[in-house]
């Protein structure tokens, strides 16, 4: 959690520290070539974008596919469905994306988040390197440390700090060169190739194998940014909003369209992930305290975070991202604390079974959400604290150190 404050942290700082004017450019057609030299910060948005040009400030850009080949002397911030680094980067460089390439020097931090990382024997960066991904190739050289959080990654570069990495399954070649130590959680040891250079220690913690038929937190953000994803979405929000908001439904029917609506979503999405669905029950079971506190931070500060970015014309794109992790937070929350909740509904009342995958607790659970929140005053305030829970019990599943050394016997009882 500490590295997650301090990320934001250099984001809002970078973000609107710019003292320099800004451009805005929105090319027009599908396939746009820009060539422009830019003595002050530039704005992008548009469809597929080649930018040849220069730019003397930082960058922005929010479309469907961006190639850059030039210069960017300040720092670079992409959000698309392809981001392809070709040119340096004077400071940092953030992408988000379905797939993120990168092969040229970045003047200090990276930070990727996509479902396919590759990071080009060009890529000399600064100082530190962040990845989250399906899948990360790393060849090039950082200055600092290196941490990956990816079902596979390939490690064939240069590393002159630590080399830290949370997933599946982790292959270092022979060309490697780590200068500090190595430090891997994983189901298995990892490939390492006997020529491979590690300065300092090895240190691994085992942990347990990931259900292969459930699909990863990239996999699921991989498609809901796809345009596939995007409609589907989009249309599925519009068709509830219409049943619930529009149809004079009486009180009693509309709870049960309310309730039928999240009861098939949320089984749906504990069916997709599973395996986050467990580290997070486990989460707020062990952790209920400290999992109210961190949803409670989380809660408060976002909305804080994304309209501080909304009054800088530099964090739009920003912004968006982070109402569209926030709702999403919210939405596995509620999943997940039903889920939590039901389970011990469903072992007072002594039926189903504590290894079962959890679809009729999760059931039981969202009915006792759903009437709690009906409740005038009290139900409202009972609804944010289970909401709070949830949310800080996937943000311990998802960036916890200790989640991922859950002993089998607990992620039995999870599910």
């Amino acid at each position: 959690m500490n590295k997650t404050a301090l990320l934001t942290l250099i984001t809002l700082v970078s973000l609107t520290a710019a003292a320099k004017a800004t451009r805005f450019l929105s090319p027009e057609g599908n396939n746009a070539i820009i060539d422009t030299v830019y003595d002050d910060d530039l704005f992008i948005t548009g469809y597929n974008i080649r930018f040849d040009g220069r730019v003397d400030g930082d960058m922005y850009v929010a479309c469907n596919e961006i190639v850059y080949a030039d210069t960017v002397s300040g720092s670079l911030h992409a959000f698309s469905q392809v981001i392809e680094g070709l040119g340096p980067v004077g400071r940092s460089f953030m992408g988000f994306a379905y797939r993120v390439s990168l092969n040229a020097p970045v003047g200090k931090n990276v930070l990727g988040f996509a479902r396919i990382i590759d990071i080009g024997p060009g890529a000399i960066i600064g100082y530190d390197a962040n990845l989250y991904g399906e899948t990360v190739t790393f060849q090039g050289n950082v200055g600092h440390n290196l941490t990956i959080g990816a079902q596979n990654a390939f490690i064939s570069g240069r590393i002159e700090g630590d080399l830290r990495f949370n997933g599946g399954a982790l292959s270092i070649s022979p060309e490697t060169v780590i200068g500090g130590n190595l430090i891997y959680c994983s189901p298995e040891k990892a490939e390492i190739e006997g020529r491979a250079i590690i300065g300092g220690e090895t240190k691994w913690t085992p942990s347990e194998r990931e259900n292969d038929e459930s699909m990863s937190a990239f996999e699921i953000f991989g498609w809901l940014i796809s345009h596939k994803g995007y409609f589907l979405s989009l249309s599925l929000f519009s068709l509830l909003f219409l049943i619930i908001m529009v149809i004079p439904y009486p009180g009693p029917l509309a709870v049960a369209v309310i309730w039928i609506a999240l009861l098939i979503s949320g089984n749906l999405f504990i069916m997709m992930t599973k395996s986050l669905s467990r580290k997070a029950e486990t989460a707020i079971r062990e952790k209920t305290l400290p999992s109210i506190g961190l949803g409670f931070a989380v809660v408060f500060l976002a909305p804080l975070v994304i309209l501080i970015l909304l009054l800088s014309i530099f964090g739009a794109p920003m912004s968006a991202f982070l109402i569209l992790a926030f709702g999403l937070a919210g939405f596995a929350g509620g999943i997940y604390s039903s889920l939590f909740a039901g389970r011990r509904l469903c072992a007072l009342l002594k039926i189903g079974s504590a290894t079962s995958t959890g679809y009729g607790c999760y059931s039981l659970g969202m009915i006792l959400l759903v009437a709690i929140s009906y409740i005038p005053v009290i139900g409202y305030f009972v609804f944010l604290i289970i909401i709070m829970m949830g949310i800080g019990g996937l943000t311990l599943a998802l960036f916890g150190k200790e989640t991922s050394r859950i002993s089998a016997d607990a992620a039995g009882q999870a599910l």
